[in-house]
């Protein structure tokens, strides 16, 4: 399969996964291997997996190179660092389409944006996000609004229409189907036995 990496991300090999790499302009590509008993078998991933190239990556990859430029490839400057980078690379993996729909949950995010942030075409990414689910992107989207709009209603006095936007819904009936799909119960009720559930746990609190 071909994949197309730019200076935005970077990508993860597995293990004994036949590839090449082609670049337009010289020196483009930093390919870095990652000795395999570093991974652990936790780590060995079956597919690649993409990350962005921000801050931390940018650090990384400057003492990477300055090492190779002081021909220390072979030294324990590397050897150290690689346990580092195996350590970032595994700490809370999220795919950063999944990521995404978390950061931008309140905005009207089409497949075709997803599947492009993957590097995928849209029905393989339809099919990929299932299996990383369990459910479809327009799904996982509407129980991520569903946590936002449930922490406002327990914890602000913003008007259901108010929060239905805040979630990034332009009317408060879609708000109501949402809450009735998923919960069974409009929003308004929802908010009633959160204040109610409120008031009974102050009163035992303040009981003798």
């Amino acid at each position: 399969m071909e994949r197309c990496l730019d200076e935005r991300n970077i990508l993860l090999i597995p293990c004994h996964c036949e590839h090449t790499f082609y670049s337009h302009r010289r020196n483009e590509f930093l390919v870095v291997d990652i000795p395999e008993f570093l991974l652990g078998q936790e780590h060995r991933q079956p597919k690649g997996t993409w990350y962005p190239f921000d801050e931390k990556w940018k650090a990384i990859r400057f003492l990477i190179i300055d090492a190779l430029e002081q021909g220390e490839s072979k030294s324990s400057v590397l050897m150290d660092l690689f346990p580092y980078v195996v350590k970032q690379l595994f700490r809370g993996v999220r795919p950063v389409s999944i990521q995404y729909i978390d950061d931008h949950f309140d905005e009207d995010v089409t497949l075709e944006q997803l599947a492009s942030i993957e590097n995928y075409s849209v029905s393989h990414y339809s099919q990929w996000f299932r299996r990383k689910t369990g459910k479809t992107p327009t799904v996982y989207q509407q129980e991520i609004r569903l946590e936002h709009a449930q922490q406002l209603l327990r914890d602000t006095s913003l008007p259901i229409g108010r929060i239905a936007r805040e979630i990034g819904m332009q009317h408060q009936s879609s708000l109501t189907r949402l809450f009735q799909k998923h919960l069974g119960m409009t929003p308004a009720a929802y908010k009633k036995t959160m204040d109610l559930a409120k008031k009974d746990d102050i009163k035992e609190k303040s009981a003798p």
